[in-house]
């Protein structure tokens, strides 16, 4: 016998590990199971080798994992989605190609509305199945009091509204003293991503005040978040649903079959869900809903009724078959087969592709290193060119200081040089000035000498008849004449 091979993925699965449990106890189906972590979906190169081999995809949330599997299942492959509320305030309903979706559930009928408005031509792929409630586990016996104990189970994020709780107890205690607020929930510091919220912080703080201010500090016990929600559920009388929106609210279906009567906030959808009678408008008409049903008589009656609605509405033996007609489908094995032969050629190429791919890696890395060194090498002929360039700036800078010295040294002599060209000139004045009284002395030199000549024949027998008869005193005197 062939088994129908499932894959079960989403970031969180709660909501449908009764539907999980029930196709693993199948012996003719395989069940794979896959969480991934926050909205975005990337899958691994070993996944994408697996996928060829699921027949049917479930996809809870259509968030990335639905965008990421409608853009790359196989044909004949089958695509199932199922959507809350969370996916209309992303981009991922957006991003599916709905072509490749075969089949999209919705938990209630707010949402399928929702949705076909915006896209009407995907009508027919619509359902809505409720989520399951294993209501067997949760009909137990209730404690004596229980009519008195209001319950939340969760209260985060801000959107769940939990003060109006504490309004309604408030109220509540002013008729009875005996009624309590149990709150079931995970403590908002304890969130990492909701508490890193500035008005998450401001909102619960306050909500803690708000107990101490209005004096109930001993009508609301708070209780850990754990797996014991039916054993807990034995003394609430009262599940609130104080919301301001809700895709289905769990908690309102498990409060009914565990016999807890829901006082439910008339949030978008809850009277297409929920009896219209549990639905209140402000916080008189839910103190007014739970007074009504101050009597025990009425109270049991009530409970066993809504126990019955949760048994026809949320019970595993109701819907368990509406996701055996949605998962037996005929699967198409001989496009899967084809698809799977053309996605092995594909790995081929892929693999012939790395090959070549590591050779040119091995090629680049041994570049890598002999340019690794080439850059070693400049950077070291860079470095002397940085030195030298320094200290031809520090010659540079000395010459520069050599010639304005220089400069301010000819500046000097080109002064004295012309000065002294000056002198010269001068001199050559001088000079030319002495030449020509130099030649007019040789001129009356000569003319001295020529007289003297003329004296010297005129007078030459005067002097030497002077010599032989006068003394040489006499003989100058003579001459002088």
């Amino acid at each position: 016998m062939q088994q129908t091979s499932v894959l079960f993925i989403g970031h969180d699965l709660k909501f449908i590990n009764h539907v999980i449990d029930h196709f693993k106890s199948k012996v003719d189906y395989s069940v794979d199971v896959m969480t991934y972590t926050g909205h975005a979906f990337t899958p691994t190169e070993n996944f994408q080798l697996k996928l060829p081999y699921f027949d049917i995809i479930f996809c809870e949330w259509g968030l990335g994992n639905l965008k990421w599997f409608s853009h790359n299942k196989y044909p004949g492959q089958k695509l199932v989605t199922r959507i809350h509320a969370q996916e209309f305030s992303t981009s991922y309903l957006a991003e599916t190609r709905w072509e490749n979706v075969d089949k999209i559930i919705f938990v209630g009928p707010a949402m399928m509305e929702k949705f076909t408005g915006l896209y009407p031509e995907l009508s027919s792929k619509c359902q809505v199945v409720y989520n399951l409630i294993d209501t067997r586990s949760l009909n137990l016996e209730k404690e004596k009091e229980c009519m008195f104990n209001l319950g939340l189970l969760g209260i985060l994020p801000k959107i769940k509204s939990p003060h109006l709780a504490l309004e309604i107890l408030l109220k509540l205690r002013k008729v009875d003293q005996r009624y309590k607020l149990y709150i079931k929930s995970k403590r908002p510091e304890e969130l990492a991503w909701l508490w890193k919220r500035p008005e998450e912080q401001e909102y619960y703080a306050e909500f803690y005040n708000q107990v101490e201010k209005m004096g109930l500090q001993d009508a609301v016990i708070f209780e850990p978040h754990g797996n014991d929600v039916g054993e807990w559920f034995r003394k609430i009388g009262f599940i609130l649903s104080t919301s301001e929106s809700e895709a289905f609210h769990m908690s309102v279906a498990e409060g009914m079959a565990s016999g807890a009567i829901p006082v439910i906030r008339n949030w978008e959808g809850a009277k297409a869900l929920y009896p219209e009678n549990l639905i209140f408008d402000n916080i008189t008409g839910a103190v007014s809903l739970i007074t009504d049903f101050s009597g025990y008589k009425l109270y049991d009656e009530k409970r066993n009724v809504l126990k019955e609605y949760a048994t026809n509405h949320f019970s595993l033996d109701v819907l368990l078959p509406e996701y055996d007609k949605i998962m037996t489908r005929d699967i198409d094995r001989k496009k899967m087969r084809k698809a799977l032969k053309k996605l092995l050629v594909q790995q081929q190429e892929i693999l012939q592709g790395n090959n070549k791919l590591r050779t040119d890696l091995i090629s680049l890395q041994e570049t890598n290193v002999k340019l690794k060194a080439d850059l070693t090498s400049l950077q070291e002929s860079n470095n002397k060119l940085k030195t030298d360039f320094t200290s031809l700036q520090a010659t540079n800078h000395k010459l520069q200081i050599d010639l304005t010295a220089n400069q301010k040294t000819n500046n000097v002599l080109k002064i004295d040089i012309q000065k002294l060209i000056a002198d010269i000139a001068s001199q050559q004045e001088s000079y030319k000035k002495l030449a020509g009284e130099f030649s007019m002395l040789k001129s009356e030199l000569k003319e001295t000498t020529r007289l003297y000549h003329d004296m010297q024949n005129s007078w030459s027998w005067k002097v030497g008849s002077a010599l032989v008869r006068k003394p040489a005193g006499a003989i100058k005197k003579l001459v002088k004449k």
